[in-house]
Parts: structure tokens; C-alpha cells; sequence
């Protein structure tokens, strides 16, 4: 059973990600047009939007399931964020590292326009805060190994590359700009490791999980046997 306590930092928690997430999305649509909104998949050419929907829909689910203390919303949670973080990471990893080098390779003057600082930062920075807080403190020991985790992710690379070459077909470009400066074969490369940086975030998960003290599920059905 979660204590009174932990469900009430869960619900402060959920709320404020859940708040500043509506309020990205409703900034972005009617407050913040650009012309990608009248394209083909709109915003949702984005990784950062496919992966802040998710991540958006996750807040809700967890806030029911603290204000509930539902044990299968909970698990719902706890499912969606194995996902979720990863993808979040991931995100803020590539973004802020591509953006250093040359913000001209993310963002198409001629679909889009440079965000404002919080949006910016709402979009591609809190997300994996809050959801590293989240997988830390409120989620048990991930127990999934590299390969496993290689082998989970590898079906949602696929499918978004199959979405944006997609679009692509239907819009004439891609939503990166970097993505039409490279090749076929260099852009399997760049989803190829992206899958590999997803993989290695889950890992990573793990490890700092285990460095806060909690249990690992295995070696306790190990003691239990």
C-alpha cells in the first residue's frame, strides 16, 4: 500500500506537470501558429509532441490513481512511464545537445519558429524531470536488461520512422531539417542510435534506482523461493 503522505506528493506532482502540460499545448495551438499547424500530422510530426502527449496522458492517470490509491491505475502509471521516461530522456539528450551545435538543424524557419524559453524548456526539459522524479522515488526496482530493453524500444523507432517518411511523402519535408541534410542510410544510423540511447536511459534508470535503496523484485522472489 502507498502511504497517505506519498500519495499526496504524487498528486502535487502529477498536477503541476499536468497543468504546465496543457498549458504547452494550448500555448503551441492557439496562442503560438505556426504554419506546421496546417500541414499534414500538424505538431505531431514531432518526437517531442508524440512523446509529451504520452507523457501528458501518464500525469493524469497517475493523479486518479493517487487521489483513488487504485493499485490498477497505478499499474497503468508504472507501464505507460516505462516508456515515457526513456522517450523523455531521450528527447532532452538530443535537443539540448543538437540545439548547442546548431538550433538550425531542429528547427525549419519555413514551418516553424524558435519557442519562448519556458515553452522551450516545458517541452523539452520538464517533462524528463518530472518523470525522473517519478521512476526514482515512486516506482519499484526496473529489472529490464539492456537487450530487453533493445528489443521493447525497437518497435516504437520503427513506427515513428515509418510516420514521419510518411508525412514526408505527403508534406514534402521533414519536421527536423537535419533529417533532409543526410541520407537514407545515415538516417537509419540516427534511429539506430537513438534506439541504442533509449535502451541505455532505461539502464541508467536502473542504476540510479538501485542507488536509492530500493529492492530488486528478482533477488526478493529469489529469498522468497
Amino acid at each position: 500500500m502507498v502511504s497517505g503522505a506519498e500519495r499526496g506528493v504524487q498528486v502535487v506532482l502529477y498536477s503541476g506537470a499536468s497543468v504546465a502540460f496543457a498549458k504547452t499545448f494550448w500555448y503551441m495551438i492557439y496562442e503560438f501558429p505556426t504554419p506546421i499547424n496546417q500541414t499534414y500530422g500538424s505538431h505531431f510530426q514531432y518526437l517531442t509532441i508524440l512523446g509529451l502527449s504520452v507523457t501528458f496522458f501518464a500525469q493524469v492517470v497517475g493523479i486518479f490513481a493517487a487521489l483513488l490509491n487504485c493499485s490498477k491505475l497505478r499499474a497503468v502509471k508504472q507501464s505507460l512511464d516505462v516508456i515515457c521516461a526513456p522517450v523523455e530522456f531521450l528527447i532532452s539528450i538530443l535537443y539540448w545537445s543538437i540545439k548547442m551545435v546548431d538550433p538550425g538543424l531542429l528547427i525549419d524557419p519555413r514551418i516553424a519558429l524558435v519557442p519562448p524559453l519556458w515553452l522551450d524548456v516545458c517541452m523539452h526539459f520538464l517533462p524528463s524531470i518530472v518523470e525522473l522524479i517519478d521512476v526514482v522515488f515512486f516506482h519499484p526496482q526496473w529489472t529490464m536488461s539492456v537487450l530487453a530493453s533493445v528489443g521493447m524500444f525497437s518497435p516504437f523507432v520503427y513506427a515513428y520512422w515509418v510516420w514521419i517518411h510518411f508525412t514526408y511523402k505527403k508534406n514534402g519535408f521533414f519536421p527536423y531539417p537535419m533529417l533532409e541534410m543526410v541520407t537514407t542510410s545515415q538516417r537509419i544510423h540516427i534511429f539506430v542510435v537513438s534506439g541504442i540511447i533509449l535502451a541505455l536511459c532505461q539502464q541508467a534508470v536502473r542504476i540510479i534506482q538501485k542507488a536509492t535503496g530500493k529492492p530488486d523484485p528478482k533477488l526478493a522472489q529469489k529469498k522468497n523461493a
